[in-house]
């Protein structure tokens, strides 16, 4: 589940979704720390 949540945000940082209220570099900041912990969690599996 966890997996299938933080690739629905990755695709959201690859289409360029545009949130209003949020800083554009702190989102990038933001989706690219969830991806390297998606892509973490790998190595306990």
């Amino acid at each position: 589940v966890v997996n299938f949540v933080l690739r629905i945000a990755w695709v959201e940082a690859v289409m360029n979704v545009n949130i209003r209220h949020i800083d554009h570099r702190l989102l990038e900041f933001a989706l690219a720390s969830v991806e390297v912990i998606r892509r973490g969690q790998w190595n306990f599996y």
